[in-house]
């Protein structure tokens, strides 16, 4: 993805969405759940997919195959979620934009002032992605807007940004174990390099017209041990910030009662209300959402595991490629009629299961 967001800046062009995982292909993005926050005055949907006019695919059958959005939209929403299960995607077609500068800049607010501030900076125009310091009582709001013709001439130092995710944050949290003698120690260490973090990312990240595509992440193809891992829900925004303070308090409630605490902020997007695919998160409103994050030491499956159990209770959303140890019962309720839809129609289209993984049929077929 980030091969070909450099290749479109070069002939004055851009994506509508500039995730941050640049080494994802666009394969991978055309038929699968994506996040990132929804600029919502110009590009305005925060999935990838949502933005794939056409495909080029081989069916299970071996048959090739074009999809397009223009001659059949309905079977379009189907391949925009249907993450490999209706064939091999081999072309992808995306609708993009001329380039154009992004203002970007980070505000930190407390948990309270975050909620009050929401409504506004979103009648303003922004894009969200936040930060959360659940025992700091703290979120950083990475705020995002672009500027239709005006042109770039900045990085925005978003090469700090993202060399913190690539290598940097997982390196000073490794060590930051590897040296403490006690929890407290650790905690201590971890809310210090939290606060220089917080002030890093309000004092140095921003620009008025930085590149869009300077906010992509090439991450090494084998980080090693030096990496950060992540999972998702999403919750409808009218429910949201009381949800969030429920999960402040669940972080404090499972700290006290096992002693695992995530070593990395959680963070969060607002993603706007997008039918286009069939099994979209935000298929039935806009969301907002809360992915804890970490550098996958011991203990980070158990929370996982505490975790989902938590978002199912409060009617979250997750993503089926990016949200792990869901079980069949989370999945169903998520989605329900939808999942049901899905499963008869790739059962139309691949009845001999030639494309359908372990995985997946947990969750799509027949149970027991």
């Amino acid at each position: 993805y980030i091969d070909v967001a450099e290749e479109l800046a070069r002939h004055g062009l851009q994506f509508h969405v500039n995730t941050e995982i640049g080494n994802v292909t666009l394969g991978a993005v055309a038929c699968a759940a994506t996040k990132d926050s929804s600029l919502i005055a110009t590009s305005r949907y925060g999935q990838i997919s949502s933005f794939v006019t056409a495909l080029k695919v081989v069916r299970p059958d071996g048959a090739l195959a074009v999809i397009s959005e223009e001659e059949d939209p309905e079977e379009m929403r189907l391949w925009r979620s249907s993450y490999g299960l209706l064939g091999v995607i081999v072309e992808v077609t995306l609708r993009v934009q001329p380039i154009c500068a992004l203002e970007a800049e980070h505000r930190i607010y407390s948990l309270a002032g975050f909620r009050e501030a929401v409504p506004d900076l979103v009648r303003q125009g922004y894009g969200l992605m936040m930060y959360f310091f659940p025992f700091a009582d703290r979120v950083v709001v990475e705020l995002r807007r672009e500027l239709p013709g005006v042109a770039p001439d900045s990085s925005g130092r978003w090469w700090l940004r993202n060399a913190f995710w690539r290598r940097l944050g997982p390196l000073i949290a490794l060590f930051i174990k590897r040296i403490s003698p006690t929890k407290g120690v650790e905690h201590a260490l971890s809310r210090a390099f939290h606060r220089v973090m917080r002030r890093g990312m309000s004092w140095l990240v921003r620009g008025k017209r930085t590149r869009p595509n300077a906010q992509i992440i090439r991450y090494a193809d084998d980080p090693g041990p030096v990496k950060y891992v992540f999972s998702m829900w999403s919750f409808p925004e009218e429910r949201y910030f009381d949800i969030l303070e429920d999960y402040f308090r669940f972080c404090h409630d499972y700290a006290a009662r096992t002693g695992y605490r995530c070593d990395l902020p959680a963070v969060g997007y607002r993603i706007v209300q997008d039918r286009n695919a069939l099994l979209s998160y935000t298929h039935d409103a806009t969301v907002l959402s809360i992915d804890p994050a970490d550098t996958g030491g011991e203990g980070w499956d158990d929370f996982l595991r505490a975790y989902n159990e938590f978002c199912s209770r409060h009617g979250g959303t997750p993503m089926l490629n990016q949200t792990k140890h869901l079980t069949r019962e989370q999945v169903r309720k998520a989605f329900g009629e939808r999942l049901e839809t899905f499963a008869r129609e790739r059962r139309k289209r691949d009845p001999e299961n030639r494309m359908l993984s372990s995985y997946f049929a947990e969750f799509l077929e027949p149970g027991p």
